[in-house]
């Protein structure tokens, strides 16, 4: 399950499907059936799928079509609800730091909802990819602790009213050159004003983008820092021929050999997917949320 689809339940989401509609991105399980342009060997392997080829929705079912571009074999030793963080969650993770913020070595990056599913992932992910210093930022101590134990150099309390100037310390004073933001609208004013000179602000899946604004003060600090703001779809990553494969084979390598550690604490029986859905907006759910359709 995806926080979009919580929004798109909601009609919050920018994009809503017409209805009726199911719901769900990306499914894991066993193949049954192949089309005629599918390879006959993917029969009865254990497959992780997205569904943005066959219109992005879909998974909430016993039974799902993936378009064969789309559809990768889970390793033996990976689990469903490990291989299920991988297409939408971890592609973002990793599309957001290696294409959207271009990172380097010498980065200092803050991470938002550090505890989600994208969060999770990316902390883990800028370490592997050798960020300079990785910040991490949540509001309850337990998820500080769970990003701490993912390797977050340094993290932060939104609730705490002086998490500003501790970032500020952390970096010398000289800001974060990157900042992936997904937080609410008075997070993300407070961490623009924390990005460095020739910073890139990257915005995704931010929780309530629709009543977001950009004004005056901040065009002028993006002029006068030569800062960037980008904005990330992870469906224009994927739609890109060969991209989805070879990302997500690379991280599902490094799910496989235990470099990279995916949080699935919080699961759902099909039955309870709204529940699912109002703990995932009111922040209580924690890493990839999986909605188990039945035992496997």
């Amino acid at each position: 399950m995806n926080f979009a689809e919580s929004q798109m339940r909601q009609g919050l989401y920018p994009v809503i499907p017409d209805t009726p509609v199911i719901l769900g991105a990306e499914v894991a399980g066993v193949v049954e059936q192949v089309g005629g342009d599918a390879d006959a060997d993917l029969l009865g392997k254990r497959v992780v799928a997205v569904l943005f080829a066959t219109g992005g929705h879909g998974g909430y079912a016993e039974y799902a079509i993936a378009s064969v571009e789309e559809v990768i074999q889970i390793p033996d030793n990976v689990s469903y609800d490990d291989a299920l963080a991988i297409p939408v969650q971890g592609l973002t993770a990793y599309f957001l730091l290696t294409e959207a913020a271009k990172i380097s070595g010498t980065d200092a990056v803050l991470i938002h909802a550090a505890a989600g599913g994208v969060g999770s992932v990316a902390i883990q992910l800028a370490k592997i990819l050798g960020i300079g210093k990785v910040f991490a930022g949540a509001s309850s101590v337990s998820k500080l602790e769970l990003a701490s134990s993912l390797g977050a150099d340094v993290v932060v309390n939104y609730t705490d009213p002086d998490w500003m100037e501790q970032i500020q310390t952390e970096t010398d004073g000289k800001g974060l050159s990157v900042i992936l933001s997904s937080g609410t609208n008075d997070i993300v004013k407070q961490s623009f004003n924390l990005l460095a000179p020739h910073g890139r602000f990257v915005v995704y899946g931010s929780l309530d983008i629709l009543s977001s604004s950009f004004g005056a003060d901040q065009v002028m600090q993006l002029v006068f820092k030569n800062q960037s703001v980008t904005g990330f779809y992870i469906g224009s990553y994927t739609a890109i021929p060969g991209n989805f494969k070879r990302a997500a084979d690379y991280l599902l390598h490094l799910v496989s050999s235990g470099a990279l550690k995916i949080i699935t604490s919080s699961r759902y029986e099909l039955k309870d997917a709204q529940q699912a859905h109002e703990d995932m907006a009111n922040r209580k759910t924690v890493g990839k949320v999986i909605l188990k359709i039945k035992s496997n």
